[in-house]
């Protein structure tokens, strides 16, 4: 990815480099990483420097690609709603983020901050359906499956590897959240002792 590249080091020399203790890369690396991006722009023009360049032949002339049109084009853009929801779960500052990362526990509530394997079951699942779509794909479409009964047979594996994995993710979320309802309980008694 040449362009992120060369992007993301023209941030860092603008904005870090020669601060604290961040060094500012030398003048023949920053050579080299924009040698490779101007040979990409030479080669697929220079609609290839926005952030989804790759997709361009795939839209009209001069239509702004986003995200969202590369799910539309994928004829899964009936997801959207998962992907907005996973990111607002403690991915982006927003109110809504700030309103689902709390976590009960008997009359108080806290605000869930750093790396938690509570709800991890949604996401997951999603991540394995993503990756087994994207596999088949490649697997279908990248070579014809006609004449290659293999490959059929590696399909029907993955599949059931999807729904094993799925399986154990939710397994282990209907444990945590058991071991939750244990605390709760434990913590209710506890109270009721005191009071």
């Amino acid at each position: 990815m040449p362009l992120k590249n060369s992007r993301s080091l023209d941030t860092y020399q603008a904005k870090l480099a020669g601060r604290s203790d961040y060094k500012p890369f030398s003048k023949e690396d920053v050579d080299k990483v924009h040698a490779r991006r101007d040979a990409a722009l030479k080669r697929f023009d220079n609609s290839f420097k926005g952030y989804y360049g790759w997709a361009v032949p795939l839209f009209p002339a001069k239509e702004h690609i986003t995200f969202e049109k590369l799910e539309e084009l994928a004829h899964l853009d009936h997801l959207r709603p998962f992907y907005d929801w996973a990111t607002h779960i403690g991915v982006h500052a927003s109110s809504r983020a700030a309103r689902l990362n709390v976590l009960t526990r008997g009359d108080e509530k806290f605000k869930l901050s750093g790396p938690t394997n509570a709800g991890l079951a949604d996401p997951a699942g999603s991540a394995l359906v993503s990756l087994l779509q994207v596999t088949t794909s490649l697997l279908v479409r990248g070579r014809p499956i006609t004449g290659d009964p293999r490959r059929v047979v590696v399909l029907k594996a993955l599949l059931q590897l999807e729904r094993e994995a799925g399986d154990a993710f939710l397994a282990a979320h209907q444990r945590l959240e058991e071991k939750e309802a244990k605390f709760q309980r434990t913590g209710a008694k506890r109270a009721k002792k005191r009071g």
